[in-house]
């Protein structure tokens, strides 16, 4: 089942097995894993050190393999739901947590939608409110970018947590492969 899942894009461990990343894209292994190592003193370390965890409730925006909220569940969280816009991680996602048991089952959930799309929101509203949101890595490839740190924002109780690029230059939007 993992190698019919691949790309990974994260170091993951499902069961004993360790995953490599990036087999079957462009994308070299140590540089993914160098990549995880340094976004996770941000995204995990320091939101650990500021944030207590214990008990909250976990929305993570294009969820991937829900990697990241897999590290809050580490901390303590204890209900996650992810959006996710492509099957491929949706189902890397529901294999990904339930070899590992991050949470019971029941306590996690991950929803395919587009992140754009208010319609897709509904199904995350009817989820909510959340104490913590993370939105990493998605805001610089989506044009509405306003609406949806919005629809965030509203589903949040505590903490928004973004991480994004910056850039002074003109935006110039890349379409990226995939569903």
């Amino acid at each position: 089942a993992i190698k019919e899942l691949h790309p990974w894009f994260y170091p993951v461990v499902i069961g004993n097995l360790q995953v490599a990343p990036g087999v079957g894209s462009h994308v070299a292994a140590d540089f993914l894993e160098h990549r995880t190592a340094c976004r996770a003193s941000l995204i995990v370390d320091e939101v650990a050190r500021r944030v207590d965890l214990n008990g909250k409730s976990v929305l993570e925006l294009a969820s991937n393999c829900a990697y990241w909220s897999a590290r809050y569940a580490e901390h303590g969280a204890t209900r996650v739901v992810g959006l996710e816009g492509r099957d491929l991680f949706v189902r890397q996602a529901h294999l990904y947590w339930s070899k590992n048991g991050f949470l019971p089952a029941g306590a996690y959930e991950f929803l395919q939608g587009n992140i754009s799309s208010d319609l897709d929101w509904d199904a995350v509203r009817s989820r909510g409110p959340f104490d913590v949101t993370l939105c990493a890595g998605i805001l610089y490839h989506v044009r509405n970018y306003r609406e949806i740190l919005a629809w965030a924002a509203a589903v949040t109780r505590d903490v928004l947590i973004v991480d994004t690029r910056v850039d002074d230059v003109e935006e110039t939007l890349i379409e990226e492969p995939g569903e």
